[in-house]
């Protein structure tokens, strides 16, 4: 009964539930006299322990994307920055590769933000992220999560009003007892202003020009993603749930990045 209410309630609650199997176990303990039973009880609970520490880092995860979402909403890029490691990366749609927690303020701050904190007005950026899927390494230290974002922008640029979607794959990493972003990277669906319906081409820019560079940027994106009306399949860095196996895109990706057809930028 305690394995079952530890996977379905809250932190403060799987701490109380592992406290309760801790000591009925100790009980159990007292009472054994096959040193057989005692690695038993002691393997149940160290199992136990691990699937509760791992429930906790998933739940901290999220709250870290989230709260990244919300940050992005309204240009606090000061705290965006902050969510990283000082060895980590991001990449956004082919706007090349910054690279660790300088390269990340060059790229939110520096880019995105125009070295302005906070939303102006007349201007929407709302972020909103869903369909999260986590999963910790082994070792704890480590974690893959994949997202999708979608987004509402309006007075921000030369593109002023536009609908875009999109997937993060991101990597995260535990330090001194914290998950942070180690590595973000975001492919877009799409980018569509509201008065085109769902043919985006004079939003296609706003993706990159095909060269996988943009200003300030280290390297450049090299999987040259377009977007629609072209496609793309972000890796996946998860095996299919039901079945165990790899989903394998490559062989898509291949076909789709020879039928991309980049816009005039």
């Amino acid at each position: 009964m305690l394995i079952s209410f530890c996977n379905t309630h809250g932190t403060k609650t799987h701490r109380i539930a592992l406290t309760g199997l801790l000591a009925g176990c100790l009980l159990l303990l007292g009472a054994c006299s096959q040193s057989d039973s005692e690695a038993e009880l002691r393997a149940l609970v160290a199992e136990q322990a691990e699937r509760l520490q791992r429930i906790e880092d998933i739940q901290a995860i999220e709250k870290l994307e989230r709260a990244y979402g919300y940050y992005v909403d309204k240009h606090l890029w000061d705290q965006v920055v902050d969510l990283f490691a000082e060895e980590s990366s991001v990449e956004i749609a082919q706007r090349g590769i910054f690279l660790n927690k300088e390269g990340v303020e060059r790229a939110f701050l520096g880019r995105m933000g125009r070295n302005q904190i906070g939303i102006a007005r007349g201007t929407l950026f709302n972020h909103i992220q869903v369909q999260g899927i986590v999963d910790v390494d082994p070792g704890g230290l480590t974690a893959k999560g994949r997202f999708r974002a979608m987004v509402q922008v309006a007075g921000f640029g030369s593109n002023r009003e536009f609908w875009s979607d999109g997937i993060y794959e991101n990597e995260f990493i535990k330090e001194d007892g914290i998950w942070k972003f180690k590595k973000m990277k975001f492919w877009t669906t799409y980018y569509t202003p509201f008065h085109e319906g769902w043919s985006g081409e004079q939003a296609a820019c706003i993706n990159g020009d095909g060269s996988g560079m943009s200003e300030g940027a280290d390297l450049p994106s090299l999987d040259g993603a377009g977007v629609y009306p072209n496609v793309y399949f972000p890796p996946f860095h998860y095996p299919n749930p039901v079945t165990g196996e790899e989903v394998d895109v490559s062989a898509f990706n291949a076909r789709a990045v020879a039928e991309t057809i980049w816009p005039e930028c």
